[in-house]
């Protein structure tokens, strides 16, 4: 259970929840309600919010009630839900997710659905909650983004930054599978900083912002996985095609 290839790719590149979206009831991780009236409830944007909880604030969460159709003949039992990209079909299945508690199987008439915040998305990891948000609103990579290099862990574009950061942008980059449970993005051309013009600090972390000021974010850092050699004053600094790896967590299923 959890995000699909098609949402963790929505997720780089596009927004898991940018556009037209359904929520659906399902028997199980792979099974679907059906019948007795019974159709997916369409969202958009707008029907999410960030979470307020501090430790939860990398989470989108649905902002109020989110109602089914009236069943006109007994439901199955519900115990988990999914994210669709269209009205229906499974092609476009985004993500599915375990309910805390089962839904029930609802009769002739009863009111279906979920109270507001009882349904939630959001990653973690290398991605912080700032990035998290901007893979569910508009995709981590999607528009400008500002790629940096910096001597500790930043806490924001301009903490610990080596040199001036460099733009990248969504074709910049190319998504494929890491491992089963991993979709990754990968940087399929040379992303150079330049020639130093000071003698500057060994680079260990990487990072990818939304602006290059101290009050942007920073969506996604790293800490290098081998020691970087020191540059001196002249030397370019760059990462080869393919060194960077972006990864997010998907469905093996």
């Amino acid at each position: 259970m959890g995000f699909k290839t098609a949402g963790a790719d929505l997720a780089l590149k596009g927004g898991v929840l940018a556009g037209n979206r359904w929520l659906a009831a399902m028997s199980s991780a792979t099974v679907e309600l059906s019948g007795s009236s019974y159709a997916r409830n369409p969202v958009a944007l707008s029907d999410w919010v960030r979470s307020a909880v501090l430790n939860e604030t990398h989470r989108y969460i649905t902002r109020a009630t989110e109602d089914f159709p009236l069943p006109t003949g007994a439901w199955a039992n519900w115990t988990h839900w999914g994210l669709h990209g269209a009205v229906s079909g499974t092609a476009a299945l985004y993500y599915v997710g375990a309910l805390t508690s089962g839904g029930g199987a609802a009769q002739i008439g009863a009111a279906v659905g979920w109270n507001a915040g009882d349904l939630g998305l959001g990653f973690t990891g290398a991605v912080t909650p700032a990035g998290s948000i901007k893979a569910l609103v508009e995709g981590l990579l999607s528009g400008t983004r500002r790629l940096s290099i910096h001597d500790d862990d930043p806490a924001n574009p301009q903490d610990h930054l080596i040199d001036d950061a460099i733009p990248v942008v969504a074709g910049d980059w190319t998504l494929d599978n890491f491992s089963t449970t991993r979709r990754r993005a990968r940087n399929n051309k040379i992303l150079s900083f330049g020639a130093a013009a000071t003698d500057p600090a060994r680079p260990v972390w990487v990072a990818i912002s939304d602006g290059t000021a101290s009050s942007d974010d920073v969506l996604w850092k790293d800490m290098f996985d081998s020691q970087a050699q020191d540059p001196a004053l002249g030397d370019t600094i760059s990462f080869g095609m393919n060194v960077l790896d972006i990864r997010v967590v998907k469905d093996a299923a």
